[in-house]
């Protein structure tokens, strides 16, 4: 076996999906450079969010705050060429938690954002294509890679590997159980609403 990664206590990826049907006509309001994410206001809000040059000259978008993230991954345009794709986005967060638990540590992955902002194709892929590879999104491929490395691992040296499965939905403030026979609200939180989320953990 190689040796155990060394631990990471988080490790924030930061996903810019393309613009939707309904978007169209509307004018970016985000960069990313490296790692680094810009915000821009939009230049058609007011005059206060659209800056001048000294010469008078077109008004360019005003920077509105910057975040640092440990990987940004454009998915906006698949022409561009630093386009991060369902593969590339599994490589460069996916397989860190598959070494993790190989490693022997506790893991979660977990995906937060407001309704539309494209959670359900990164972690489960894009709808209606889940069988295609190209498509998967990153719990997919975690699980297939999850199961070969379990395979090599009792084929090549001998280890025994137990795993437990449990697959449970947040929505609308209700649990949901995925893998019971009928998918029933468990329980229901009381303590008020929020964001919306996803993601699972191993150990």
């Amino acid at each position: 076996m190689p040796p155990s990664p060394a631990p990471e206590p988080i490790y924030v990826g930061l996903r810019l999906r393309p613009l939707g049907s309904h978007e169209e006509g509307q004018e970016r309001c985000v960069e990313m450079d490296g790692n680094v994410v810009t915000l821009f206001e939009s230049p058609n809000c007011d005059e206060t969010a659209s800056v001048t040059t000294a010469g008078g000259g077109a008004r360019t978008p005003r920077k509105l705050q910057q975040f640092a993230v440990d990987v940004a991954m454009d998915s906006s345009n698949p022409e561009s060429e630093g386009y991060v794709c369902q593969e590339s986005c599994y490589e460069l967060i996916g397989k860190r938690v598959l070494e993790q638990t190989l490693g022997g540590y506790n893991t979660c992955l977990f995906c937060y954002g407001q309704t539309g902002t494209g959670k359900t194709t990164t972690i489960m892929g894009e709808n209606g294509q889940e069988l295609q590879r190209g498509k998967q999104g990153i719990l997919v491929r975690l699980i297939q890679d999850l199961f070969e490395k379990a395979s090599e691992m009792q084929q090549e040296v001998g280890d025994e590997v137990k795993m437990k499965v449990t697959m449970l939905e947040i929505y609308n403030d209700k649990l949901v159980d995925l893998i019971a026979p009928v998918s029933r609200p468990v329980r229901k939180n009381t303590g008020g609403g929020g964001g919306g989320g996803g993601g699972g953990g191993m150990r």
